[in-house]
């Protein structure tokens, strides 16, 4: 049996335009295709995907595990097929529309040969409709060693400076570690790898930080993060509640309880925020206030997290707004600040000053 030194799991629904782009990132990588277990699941394409894999996987029979689906059974249970077949001691998930920089296994296997890491991360590259390219290489910038997570206190400080969360693909897990903890994906209508991410934050224990983005993100009009109008988005708020849930039945939520609580009022509220100013036309105000109640309700500390020197100025600015008396009018207002704000147009210094005069007018008004 060809002993392999990574598997690359890709799911695949519906992507004939790129399926072949992200397949060829995968064959021409440095350390030679021979070193490289492509696992491809087909989820029920309907279009030319499956033809284009099985040309591939005719021509590399050797390397390519083709998984043909009759039924549709979404990204996450498609993940989980293919880590049942993976034959390398490291793993990484590869969406279908995105691609690898040529040296990616090369650089996030490196460490490993000197040191048993159970993650490897890089940056990664943002690739746009319009052809531009946006770095996203905040979170790894000055690393280049092994980080040992292992003490609770060590956790706490990198998850306060660090978020692991975030694009999978920036992602090389040990399987071994992978498998002895049992971490798998649950299915989600929306951002199954937030939850993914959520478990192993608080389960791994050495990383390795590869300063290079090496993965190229495709950001499309109907992807996860960018679609308009889509209930789904709220999944993000059911998937937050799960996890919750999870860090409760365990030590994790007594040992972190910090750590979790600003990760979720930065995944629960503040994203959901910009997803409804950003991607809803209309504002949801039930959800909102079904937001506010669950912040409140679970964290009646939530303003403690903004005194944090490494709090965002507009995190700030949003868990400072008023929560029991915005109305939707009140809410549009703020939505078209934060719009402006976020395309350049206006500064967070206006933002402020809008949400101070929508807050204050609300309280005189209480008070009268």
């Amino acid at each position: 049996m060809t002993e392999f030194k990574i598997s690359i799991i890709v799911p695949c629904y519906n992507k004939e335009q790129y399926v072949r782009q992200c397949i060829e990132s995968v064959i021409h990588q440095t350390i030679g295709f021979a070193n490289i277990q492509l696992i491809i699941i087909n989820d029920a394409s309907s279009d030319l995907s499956g033809e284009y894999i099985s040309q591939y996987a005719e021509q590399y029979p050797n390397n390519i595990v083709y998984i043909c689906l009759e039924e549709n059974v979404g990204q996450a249970n498609a993940r989980n097929i293919g880590i049942e077949r993976v034959n390398a001691p490291y793993l990484m998930f590869l969406d279908s529309d995105d691609w690898l920089a040529e040296d990616y296994c090369e650089s996030m296997l490196a460490p490993t040969f000197k040191t048993e890491c159970d993650l490897v991360q890089c940056g990664y590259i943002e690739y746009r409709k319009d052809g531009t390219k946006v770095n996203r290489e905040n979170s790894i910038r000055n690393h280049s060693k092994l980080v040992s997570l292992k003490k609770v206190d060590d956790r706490k400080k990198y998850l306060a400076n660090n978020n692991l969360a975030g694009v999978i693909g920036r992602s090389v897990y040990r399987t071994a570690w992978l498998n002895e903890h049992n971490i798998r994906f649950v299915k989600f209508n929306k951002y199954e790898d937030n939850y993914f991410a959520g478990i192993v934050n608080y389960s791994i224990g050495t990383i390795y930080i590869v300063p290079k983005c090496l993965y190229y993100y495709r950001i499309l009009e109907k992807s996860n993060f960018h679609s308009r109008n889509d209930k789904d988005h709220f999944e993000r708020l059911r998937l937050n509640i799960v996890l919750i849930d999870y860090y409760k039945e365990t030590r994790l939520w007594d040992q972190y309880y910090e750590n979790i609580r600003d990760s979720f009022l930065d995944g629960f509220y503040i994203n959901t925020l910009h997803i409804i100013f950003c991607q809803f036309d209309g504002i949801p105000i039930d959800q909102i206030k079904y937001m506010q109640k669950t912040v409140k309700e679970l964290f009646p500390d939530y303003l403690e997290t903004i005194i944090k020197p490494e709090q965002e100025m507009m995190q700030e600015l949003l868990l400072t707004v008023e929560f029991d008396h915005f109305t939707v009018d009140d809410w549009r207002q703020m939505a078209k600040y934060y719009r402006a704000y976020r395309g350049g147009i206006t500064s967070a210094f206006d933002f402020l000053l809008c949400i101070l005069w929508r807050n204050w007018s609300i309280l005189q008004i209480n008070k009268q």
